[in-house]
């Protein structure tokens, strides 16, 4: 006799946005964008615009350009070049937006904590995905933003209505 005991119910999850899903695969095949495309710039955009309307100092950091932070595992790559750069109160937040499908790996590798040394700024790490996501890591709904922080430790999404809630959330250095 077996007892069949599911780790995660990832039917479960695909059935409450399956018309999501099954429209942005077929999008990215008709387009064949399988890395970046027009959605991540879309939402890179948009996100620009939320931080434009923050009316804080901000910088749009080139991949491979002018601010990366050293990964200590031996992921896909070996710097983090957050997209976004946002001076905040004397902190630097380094800010990423995220594709659904990256957040997971991108939580585990590029969500810590960075111990200031001297007199440089503190500098903060946040990740932005589209949707409401719960502690374990799963989209709950489409609608709104989740702001990925590192609390105690544990990875934490903040879910907000909109992309302006979400830069507040993203500049907070509490």
């Amino acid at each position: 006799m077996s007892n069949n005991i599911p780790l995660v119910g990832l039917l479960d999850q695909y059935q409450t946005i399956k018309s999501e899903i099954d429209s942005a695969i077929q999008n990215i095949i008709t387009k064949s964008a399988f890395v970046g495309g027009d959605e991540v710039r879309q939402f890179e955009k948009e996100f620009a615009d939320a931080l434009d309307r923050s009316k804080r100092v901000w910088a749009r950091n080139p991949s491979r350009g002018f601010f990366e932070i050293p990964l200590l595992d031996k992921g896909g790559t070996q710097n983090f070049n957050p997209d976004f750069l946002v001076w905040v109160d004397g902190a630097l937040v380094a800010i990423d937006p995220k594709a659904d499908h990256l957040i997971t790996e991108a939580a585990a590798r590029k969500l810590f904590q960075i111990k200031k040394l001297g007199t440089g700024p503190e500098v903060v790490v946040r990740l932005v995905t589209r949707g409401e996501w719960n502690p374990e890591r799963r989209r709950t709904s489409s609608r709104g933003y989740a702001v990925w922080s590192l609390r105690n430790g544990v990875v934490h999404p903040i879910n907000c209505d909109d992309l302006d809630e979400a830069v507040k959330v993203c500049l907070r250095l509490d």
